[in-house]
């Protein structure tokens, strides 16, 4: 398992368009990827896996990558969210 932590200085992932994108890159991969956010975790699989975890600007998320692919994985998801956020 690779992951990695990031704080969020916009609140693009707010908002479903980000949220949607990212699920895209994620489809990209074969690996599980998980989201950590305090006592909040979630698998994501759709948009609304993320917006339910109410992320806002300041924000500390962890993202976990698991399976096959998981260090392609990982440099792209973390490219995605430090563009978008």
């Amino acid at each position: 398992m690779k992951q990695f932590s990031y704080v969020l200085t916009r609140s693009a992932l707010l908002h479903a368009r980000t949220a949607g994108g990212l699920i895209k890159e994620i489809a990209r991969f074969n690996s599980s990827v998980s989201v950590r956010c305090g006592e909040k975790q979630t698998i994501i699989k759709k948009p609304k896996d993320i917006l339910e975890l109410g992320l806002g600007c300041g924000d500390e998320i962890t993202i976990a990558v698991e399976g096959c692919d998981e260090e392609a994985a990982v440099a792209a998801i973390q490219s995605f969210i430090v563009a978008e956020s």
